[in-house]
């Protein structure tokens, strides 16, 4: 089988199997990039793993602006870069072994440029404070409010519809990647503020459909989210730009600084491996300090021994 019978075959199942079209022109954009610089791929039990790790060094030198301007020369592709385009080539050939197309998968071996260690990027208290503020309208205030109270992801959110939403039990019905099911909850406040939009705001009412609809009555994408938040967060007069992941983010430390586990916070995040989410467990060293103010076992259990007094 060649790249192309390849690709095509793939993009077939993988949409049939429920595989996100992120994922799937991902992984056709990687494949591909694979297939040129092995000049082809006419057969792909032919590939070894000696070409992926070619593939990789080649990558790891490859120039990151060709054909840009003067000053941007110079610059090779991250690793990061290159770390999601093998993972898709990976991703595609392990696809390859378990529809029996290749007896045994060479790649597999292959390690993946290591991802540098970057911390989250969250909103401070301060800044939360002055975004929930700068909302305009329910249905804004509805969408930080739940992006920071579950964090679901962009697309997620999207997606809901009225019959999502479980006022009684404050939760939400949520279809992650993959069409994995799982369910969220939120607080008394998040869950009256988005009562509120859909009873007041939302055209329709309470009728069915997506939960988060434009003015006019349309299905409010996710692109238009992305400039909700926006919006909110120049309003708000951050220094940064207000996304989606931020507030993700912001959900999981916090809700792990205040006492949530590790697998209560991976499973409403919707990972599958808990290693991705023990990123978050990595504490500033304020966040250490005023931790251990309120544990210090020597202060908790008297064991400071009293200043003398002075005569």
């Amino acid at each position: 089988m060649d790249a192309d019978s390849l690709l095509k075959r793939y993009a077939l199942h993988t949409r049939a199997a429920g595989y996100s079209p992120k994922t799937i022109a991902h992984v056709r954009r990687s494949v591909s990039d694979f297939a040129k610089f092995l000049a082809g791929v006419p057969d792909v039990s032919s590939v070894t793993a000696d070409d992926l790790v070619e593939y990789v060094n080649d990558a790891l030198s490859r120039p990151r602006w060709e054909g840009q301007a003067q000053e941007q020369e110079g610059k090779l592709l991250s690793q990061t870069s290159v770390n999601t385009y093998v993972r898709g080539i990976k991703q595609c050939w392990s696809w390859l072994k378990a529809q029996d197309v290749i007896a045994e998968n060479p790649l597999a071996a292959v390690k993946a440029p290591k991802l540098p260690q970057r911390l989250p990027k969250t909103l401070s208290p301060e800044e939360v404070a002055a975004v929930a503020k700068a909302c305009r309208s329910s249905r804004d205030e509805a969408i930080i409010l739940l992006l920071l109270d579950t964090g679901m992801r962009l697309a997620e959110l999207a997606n809901l519809q009225v019959a999502d939403r479980d006022e009684k039990e404050q939760r939400v019905h949520v279809i992650g990647k993959g069409n994995k099911e799982r369910v969220v909850y939120m607080s008394g406040w998040t869950a009256a503020v988005l009562s509120t939009y859909v009873c007041f705001e939302r055209p329709g009412g309470t009728d069915a459909g997506p939960l988060f609809q434009t003015q006019g009555g349309y299905p409010l994408t996710a692109a238009r989210i992305q400039k909700v938040l926006e919006r909110v967060g120049k309003k708000a007069g951050l220094r940064h730009r207000l996304g989606p992941h931020r507030l993700r983010h912001t959900y999981a430390t916090e809700s792990l600084k205040h006492g949530a586990s590790l697998e209560h916070v991976r499973r409403t995040l919707g990972h599958t491996d808990i290693k991705t989410t023990e990123i978050y467990l990595s504490l500033t060293d304020q966040d250490i300090q005023q931790a251990h103010k309120s544990f210090s076992p020597v202060a908790n259990l008297g064991l400071a021994p009293r200043r003398k007094q002075r005569p």
